[in-house]
């Protein structure tokens, strides 16, 4: 019973240096627990890795890993997840998947927060295929069904790549799986409509959003005046920015701007003029 209370202490001890950022010396406490004979269990080791990741040392981390599985303790899947996740924002994305695929040779299924964060890394990396295929097979998983953080994630991935139909099709798939779709997916792909030209549909996405108590915010109404004044469609542009005032909105330096160069073009300098002392 001591023994094991001596170790369950010592990790605790390495957690509290850890979160003061005193990880070096919480990896000289752990060699001195090692030195008397203590073996570490596997929540000391996460506890040191977690350390390593906050401290932006992943390669330390890593390490501890590939220690830890020739001393015969196994990794669970929180201490995957949490290299996954300092991975992904190192942008190291075939070093993630590779543990994706350590996992499974050791018997092990990722979780949905794991799956997120890979698909949002690949999407990041502009590998959205490959983001769409850990989707896929997370649908074959009845534990771990992608939800809506997982389609929020893959319709901005795709809009940001243009691909509409791909984005679509997914937005409409979250609508059948009675899923919401939250302001950012509504905002990227009403983006790439607006880049697509086809800002009519973009403006049918903005009143959807209102039904289905999505709000939209102050990048919607910037984008959508920014589609509309590309078009040269200066009445709908400034009645967009008048719902967006009603809408309790304040107009951001991005809009003005936009707003003001639609009105250079058009040869109205006046109205240009007043927005600028509006500003």
């Amino acid at each position: 019973m001591g023994y094991h209370l001596n170790v369950i202490l010592l990790t605790m001890v390495m957690k509290g240096l850890c979160k003061e950022g005193r990880v070096a010396r919480a990896m000289e406490l752990f060699r001195d627990m090692e030195n008397q004979k203590l073996l570490p269990t596997v929540v000391t080791y996460g506890t040191l890795m977690d350390g390593l990741c906050k401290a932006n040392d992943l390669d330390g981390a890593l390490a501890l890993l590939e220690e830890m599985k020739n001393r015969c303790c196994q990794p669970d899947v929180v201490t995957y997840r949490m290299l996954v996740d300092g991975l992904g924002k190192e942008g190291r994305t075939d070093k993630a998947m590779s543990l994706l695929e350590d996992m499974g040779c050791n018997g092990l299924n990722p979780d949905i927060v794991m799956y997120n964060n890979l698909i949002n890394m690949l999407c990041k990396a502009n590998n959205v295929d490959k983001a769409l295929y850990l989707c896929k097979e997370m649908g074959q998983r009845v534990s771990c069904r992608p939800k809506n953080a997982t389609y929020n994630i893959l319709v901005h991935g795709l809009s940001m790549e243009g691909r509409t139909k791909e984005a679509m099709a997914f937005f409409e798939e979250m609508h059948l799986k009675g899923l919401k779709p939250d302001v950012r997916s509504y905002n990227s792909l009403i983006n790439m409509l607006c880049k697509a030209k086809n800002v009519d549909k973009a403006l049918s996405l903005c009143k959807e959003m209102w039904n289905r108590e999505c709000r939209p915010n102050t990048v919607t109404y910037t984008t959508l005046i920014g589609g509309f004044s590309k078009e040269g469609r200066i009445d709908e542009a400034m009645s967009l920015l008048e719902d967006r005032n009603c809408n309790g909105l304040d107009p951001n330096v991005i809009t003005y701007n936009t707003l003001i160069n639609m009105f250079c073009k058009a040869n109205n300098v006046d109205t240009a003029l007043s927005l600028c002392k509006e500003m």
